[in-house]
């Protein structure tokens, strides 16, 4: 069996993965991980797709056409000269209900309808591609929105149509009675992450464990098997076919003692019980690789 563990960029402390990645080889090297992820996920020119097809795939949102594109609620601050974007906002399924038949009746003459697959995080299912490019909500937050609305061949009935949809915000009935329950409001909707749905290489994992809706997406779409990461090793190592390969993204929200006790340790004795026949791990786009044989140089 192989192994192949993504570590993210944030990763905490273990003694038994410093171990692990003293003993390995050196083998590939990409300029960024998200680069390695794309190679091992099997991407074409190493580039994710657009995010809004992703998590249409993930979220498993159908609609008429391929072209999806972001349509967040949001909250926005503004000054005399200045607007700026300060928060996503999460809503109840009520309100949610009750703002997407306004909004997707004001919708109706661009042929766009509005779906809200989460609670705060909208997609927009589009007759067309946009022929724009957009900024990520997350680069967005906190900065002034003016230099980072839609560019491109359509920026102007983009743009109009994001003032369009602030005016409809403002006056409406959720937006006042969360006004009074001094709740955020939802003043604009960000676009963002538009693309349009393709299909993906077939991909030769036997699983993969992520808990991020993009990489879900992209198994959705490539016919691979997933689930979400198991709190520990221990579900992944029992399996008994020698040409099973499964690939593994950690979480940012694993801790030290996690990584340490359910990971590191469970793949190091893995190895070693000949339970793993080959581990990969990703570290900062380089690959190490490790079998039974390298956990012996203790001289490392």
């Amino acid at each position: 069996m192989q192994v192949t563990l993504c570590l993210n960029s944030t990763k905490p402390e273990s003694k038994t993965l410093k171990k692990l990645l003293a003993r390995a080889d050196k083998t590939s090297k990409w300029p960024s991980q998200i680069q390695a992820y794309a190679h091992l996920l099997d991407l074409p020119d190493l580039t994710f797709p657009a995010a809004a097809p992703l998590h249409a795939a993930a979220w498993e949102v159908a609609g008429e056409t391929c072209f999806w594109m972001h349509a967040d609620p949001v909250s926005l601050t503004t000054d005399q000269n200045h607007a700026f974007l300060t928060d996503v906002v999460s809503l109840t399924d009520d309100e949610i209900t009750e703002l997407l038949l306004d909004i997707n009746q004001f919708l109706f003459s661009d042929d766009c309808v509005l779906f809200a697959p989460q609670s705060n995080q909208w997609l927009l299912n589009l007759p067309q591609a946009t022929g724009m490019t957009t900024t990520p909500l997350q680069e967005v937050l906190g900065s002034d929105i003016a230099e980072k609305l839609p560019v491109g061949a359509n920026q102007i009935h983009w743009r109009r149509l994001f003032t369009e949809l602030q005016m409809l915000l403002y006056t409406h009935p959720v937006n006042e009675a969360r006004r009074k329950r001094q709740l955020p409001t939802v003043d604009a909707l960000w676009f963002w992450g538009a693309g349009p749905q393709c299909s993906l290489n077939s991909s030769d994992w036997t699983q993969i464990f992520t808990n991020e809706d993009q990489i879900k997406g992209i198994c959705y779409l490539s016919d691979t098997p997933q689930d979400n990461v198991p709190q520990h090793c221990d579900k992944i190592t029992p399996m008994e076919f020698p040409d099973e390969k499964y690939l593994v993204f950690l979480p940012e929200s694993i801790s030290s003692a996690e990584l340490e006790e359910n990971w590191a340790k469970p793949l190091w004795n893995g190895l070693k019980q000949k339970k793993i026949q080959e581990l990969d791990i990703l570290e900062e786009g380089q690959m190490y690789h490790l079998n039974r044989k390298k956990l012996w140089r203790w001289w490392r």
